[in-house]
């Protein structure tokens, strides 16, 4: 009887040792972003592409200028053009991150003739010669991180980091009593942002992206002449953590695999 005592007491002693025992053990959580199936794109490529917009706009090309929302906005007489390339070059250093370099120009005119805004019949405002020019050029250094979708080879989610450096310059004036009327800037602009996007691989060595900007610390300076006499200065320092809609970006990507990965 004593040895079937002892003989129980272990069948029910064993059970309840393996399960404390498998409380206390530890198992790792992997979330399987960088699984053996995780490479989208190896080691020693090169990447390359470039984005290019262009925009034209033209109204009131005819005796009467067009009227946009009548009885509002009327008599509108004027032309808008604006115009921007960013090329960009990248290696990736180790599978799935890049160490890149992009540039971007831009340049917008705006010509305004004349506009009529019309509140009601005793309040109304007519603008005629106005004229604005911008010119920017940017420069950055750029870390991308590229995240498969699901170890898919043609999806994955992207990050990227970007140090940047602008100088841009822009003109604004106006004719008053046949006078012309000017504001020149010189503006300074440097950066630290965050870009996350999508890659779509469309053929082999090429893909298509789309990023927008969420968050960054941005600083500028403004040196201002108006009418080539008086000066002025103005800067801004800030943080932002949101959702840029006119950061909304679109490009296209070549890739050169290096010999080891070539079809």
């Amino acid at each position: 009887m004593k040895h079937f005592s002892i003989a129980l007491l272990l069948c029910l002693g064993l059970p309840l040792a393996a399960r404390a025992a498998g409380v206390r053990e530890r198992t790792p959580f992997d979330r399987g972003i960088d699984g053996p199936n995780s490479l989208f794109i190896p080691k020693g490529t090169f990447c390359g592409g470039a984005t290019i917009t262009f925009n034209s706009y033209t109204a009131g090309n005819g005796e009467n200028g067009f009227t946009v929302l009548a009885p509002l906005l009327k008599d509108l007489s004027g032309r808008f053009n604006s115009f921007g390339v960013a090329p960009a070059i990248s290696y990736f250093v180790s599978d799935n991150t890049s160490l890149g370099l992009r540039f971007d120009y831009d340049r917008m005119n705006l010509d305004l003739g004349s506009l009529s805004l019309s509140l009601n019949d005793d309040l109304g405002l007519d603008i005629n010669d106005i004229g604005y020019k911008r010119q920017s050029y940017s420069g950055a250094f750029t870390v991308r991180y590229y995240m498969p979708i699901e170890h898919s080879r043609r999806f994955a989610l992207f990050v990227e980091a970007r140090l940047s450096g602008t100088y841009a310059q822009s003109m604004n004036w106006r004719m008053e009593d046949g006078l012309k009327h000017g504001t020149y800037q010189d503006i300074y602009k440097a950066g630290l942002g965050l870009v996350p996007g999508i890659c779509v691989f469309v053929m082999n060595n090429v893909s298509f992206d789309v990023q927008i900007g969420i968050m960054g610390v941005s600083w500028q300076k403004v040196n201002q002449v108006e009418d080539q006499v008086r000066t002025s200065t103005a800067g801004s320092t800030g943080a932002n953590f949101n959702i840029n809609l006119l950061s909304i970006g679109f490009g296209v990507n070549f890739y050169i695999l290096d010999k080891w990965h070539r079809p």
